[in-house]
């Protein structure tokens, strides 16, 4: 048994989510001025957000409500019955390790430096969107291993809740649940 289960881990990132997007309306400032955002940055040879990134409010706080908005969907597919949960978290978690990853990787290898070295052209290669995408392919990663650890035991709980519930209603039920 892992220490945190797969919905504890996407219960933990909605609220990540819910809380970025707070400080992104409110002060986006300080999420630019963290350190890991400066120490990854340094160490992939990432400039840095602009010092105007938060001085443009409609933007951040477009970007705040986009988070928001994901985290509070997020809690609504994780609260909702386990049938429906897991089918959506088995079939979302590998799509959004891999476009993380991608995010990631594009982020990176076409960093300026390289022969490119204007950044205003493309303002996504810096060391916060380079920080968030890397954190996410981890733990969107850490999820997918925990959720098809776990699904053995979640297709065990659903098919005796599906046999229970066929035994109230006086249905007939075979092996394979129907």
């Amino acid at each position: 048994m892992a220490l945190l289960s797969a919905y504890n881990l996407i219960r933990i990132l909605l609220t990540a989510h819910l809380l970025f997007g707070i400080l992104l309306i409110y002060t986006p400032k300080i999420l630019t001025e963290q350190n890991i955002i400066f120490l990854l940055g340094e160490a992939v040879g990432l400039p840095h957000p602009k010092s105007s990134f938060h001085l443009n409010p409609l933007a951040t706080s477009i970007l705040g409500i986009m988070f928001i908005f994901s985290g509070i969907s997020d809690l609504v597919v994780v609260s909702s019955y386990e049938e429906v949960s897991r089918g959506y978290w088995d079939a979302q978690a590998p799509f959004r390790m891999a476009f993380f990853f991608f995010l990631t990787a594009y982020t990176y290898v076409l960093r300026p430096g390289r022969g490119n070295t204007d950044i205003s052209i493309n303002p996504l290669k810096n060391s916060l969107v380079f920080t968030w995408a890397f954190v996410e392919v981890i733990m969107w990663f850490w999820i997918y291993n925990q959720l098809k650890e776990e699904r053995r035991g979640a297709q065990h709980r659903i098919e005796t809740r599906r046999r229970m519930q066929a035994q109230l209603n006086g249905e007939d039920v075979d092996d394979f649940g129907r």
